[in-house]
C-alpha cells in the first residue's frame, strides 16, 4: 500500500475536521477564561503563563492565528482539488463514467426501440440526459439529476474558508480597546489604535436616564467622530445602540466622574474614584477619593439624596507612610489639610463616558461565509446529485457505468419491462 505524503495527509478532510474541532475547543476555552480579568487577578506565576502561552488574549495569540491559517490552507486545498471534478461533471464534460456490459445482459437490437426504452426509463426516474452518437451506430447517454446540488458541499467548504479567513484577517488587522472621554473634551487616537489612528472622539454631553422607580434605564453619550477636523459621524450612543463608521464600532461601556484636585502649591491632578494620588513621594503622603456624592446627606454619608449636584461632596482618605492618617467628606472647594502642612482642594467634577472601540475589517468576510453556509446547506437539502452512463452498441447490447450492482440490476429490469410492454402493445 502506497504511503501518503505529508501534503496529502495535511490536505485531507480528516485533518480539516481535526483542526476545526481543535479551534472550536479552544474557542470554548477562551469563552470560559475571562481574558482581561484573568490577567489582572492572577498570581505572578499565572501571569507569566498567561503571557507566555497567550491565555490572557487567546484569540490574538500567535498559535491560535496559526491554527486558523492552517485550517484555511487545508480547506482551500480541498476546494482546489474538488473544483475541477465538480466543474467537469456540472458541464457534462468528458470523461464520462466507464462502461461495461450490463449483467444480466439486455439486448435492444432496434435503434428506435433503444432510444424509446432507455429515454422513457430515464424520464420516469426524473433524469435528464446528454446523448451522443458514436461511430458504427453506437448510442451513448450521460444521465444526470440535480447536478447543481453537488455544489452544496463546495459552498460549505467555501463558507468555512471565508469565516476562518475573515476571523484571521480581523485578528491581524483589527483592533479593540477602551477609551474614556470627559464631557466637552476630545481624545485623539494615536498609533496604538492601529487602523483607527487619526480619529478624534469628542463627547459633547452625557446623561443618565431613569425609570419611574429610580433605577437606571440607560446611559446616553452625544458623540462626534472627526478626522483631520472633518466631522465623520455624530450619534447619541446608548448601551445597545453603538456608533458605526466604516466597520468601526463605538459602544457605550462605562461611565464615571473626573475629579479635578489642586494642591496648596498650585499643582493640579485629575482623579477618578478610588485612584490614589501620591502628593509627596518623600514622606509617602497620598490622597484617595473613595466616592463622589452629588447630594450629600450628613446623616447618611454613603448615599446621595438625589442624582443632581445640589450638595456635592467627596469621601476621601489621606495616607502617610502607607497608613491611613485621616478620612472624611469634603465639599466642593473645601480645603483638606495634609500631613506636613500641605493641603488639597477638590475644585471641579467633570463626568466622563467610557467607550469600547472595535474595528474588525474581517467582519464582512465572515458574514459572506455565513451566507454561503446557509446557501450550501439548502443546496445540499435539494438532493443528492446522480450521474451515470449507458450505451447501446450496433448489435443492441446495453452497457452501463457509474451505478452500483443493485442499481444496475434495477435499471436493466426497468428496460426489459419497458421493452416487453411495447412488444405486447404491438
Amino acid at each position: 500500500m502506497k504511503q501518503k505524503t505529508f501534503w496529502q495527509t495535511f490536505t485531507s478532510m480528516n485533518t480539516g475536521i481535526v483542526l476545526l474541532l481543535l479551534i472550536a475547543a479552544l474557542a470554548v476555552l477562551g469563552t470560559l477564561i475571562p481574558q482581561e480579568r484573568a490577567m489582572s487577578s492572577a498570581s505572578p506565576l499565572a501571569k507569566l503563563l498567561y503571557q507566555t502561552v497567550g491565555l490572557g488574549d487567546l484569540y490574538h495569540a500567535w498559535w491560535f492565528r496559526a491554527l486558523l491559517g492552517l485550517l484555511s490552507l487545508n480547506v482551500l486545498s480541498c476546494m482546489v482539488r474538488q473544483f475541477p471534478v465538480l466543474w467537469r461533471r456540472t458541464r457534462l464534460q468528458e470523461p464520462w463514467p466507464s462502461l461495461r456490459e450490463s449483467l444480466p445482459r439486455v439486448m435492444l437490437p432496434l435503434r428506435e426501440e433503444a432510444l424509446y426504452s432507455v429515454e422513457s426509463v430515464l424520464q420516469e426516474d426524473g433524469f435528464a440526459w446528454k446523448k451522443r452518437e458514436e461511430t458504427e451506430g453506437q448510442l451513448v447517454w450521460l444521465a444526470y439529476r440535480r447536478r447543481w446540488a453537488a455544489w452544496g458541499t463546495f459552498l460549505a467548504h467555501l463558507s468555512v474558508l471565508l469565516i476562518t479567513a475573515g476571523g484571521l484577517y480581523g485578528s491581524l488587522t483589527g483592533m479593540q480597546g477602551e477609551l474614556s472621554v470627559p464631557v466637552g473634551e476630545r481624545r485623539l487616537l494615536d498609533e496604538t489604535w492601529g487602523a483607527a489612528k487619526g480619529l478624534e472622539i469628542e463627547l459633547l454631553d452625557f446623561c443618565t436616564e431613569y425609570y419611574e422607580n429610580g433605577q437606571v434605564s440607560d446611559w446616553i453619550s452625544d458623540v462626534v467622530v472627526r478626522k483631520e477636523g472633518r466631522e465623520l459621524a455624530r450619534k447619541l450612543v446608548k448601551v445597545n445602540e453603538p456608533l458605526d463608521l466604516d466597520g468601526l464600532r463605538l459602544y457605550q461601556s462605562f461611565y464615571g466622574q473626573g475629579i479635578d484636585a489642586r494642591l496648596g502649591t498650585g499643582m493640579r491632578q485629575r482623579l477618578t474614584e478610588r485612584q490614589v494620588w501620591v502628593v509627596d513621594a518623600s514622606s509617602q503622603v497620598a490622597v484617595q477619593v473613595m466616592r463622589y456624592i452629588p447630594d450629600f446627606d450628613p446623616l447618611r454619608p454613603m448615599i446621595s439624596r438625589s442624582t443632581e449636584a445640589k450638595n456635592p461632596h467627596f469621601l476621601y482618605v489621606v495616607y502617610e507612610n502607607g497608613r491611613q492618617s485621616d478620612w472624611g467628606a469634603a465639599a466642593l472647594g473645601q480645603e483638606v489639610k495634609l500631613p506636613g502642612g500641605g493641603s488639597v482642594t477638590f475644585i471641579r467634577v467633570i463626568p466622563f463616558s467610557g467607550f469600547q472601540i472595535k474595528l474588525d475589517p474581517g467582519l464582512p468576510i465572515v458574514f459572506a461565509g455565513f451566507f454561503f453556509l446557509v446557501f450550501g446547506f439548502f443546496a445540499g437539502l435539494y438532493g443528492r446529485t446522480r450521474y451515470f452512463s449507458c450505451a447501446v452498441d450496433a448489435q443492441g447490447r446495453l452497457a452501463i457505468g457509474g451505478l452500483s450492482k443493485v442499481e444496475e440490476e434495477e435499471f436493466c429490469r426497468r428496460i426489459r419491462e419497458r421493452r416487453e410492454k411495447e412488444q405486447k402493445a404491438i
